[in-house]
């Protein structure tokens, strides 16, 4: 019986750990797509501020 409770715990560690991984991977995936989308608004933004300080002078 404690048998087939140990397979079990460890078939549901093995879950949670690939859960994990899984989780870990698609983050720092993400995080990799998001980057270059948000450059050029960020860029945009940068040079607008750049215009509005260089208009102050």
């Amino acid at each position: 019986m404690d048998d087939i409770i140990l397979k079990k715990k460890s078939y549901l560690d093995d879950i949670r750990e690939r859960r994990e991984r899984y989780a870990a991977l698609t983050a720092s995936s993400n995080s990799v797509i998001i980057k270059p989308s948000i450059a050029p608004e960020l860029k945009k933004r940068s040079d607008m501020l750049k215009q509005i300080l260089d208009d102050t002078k």
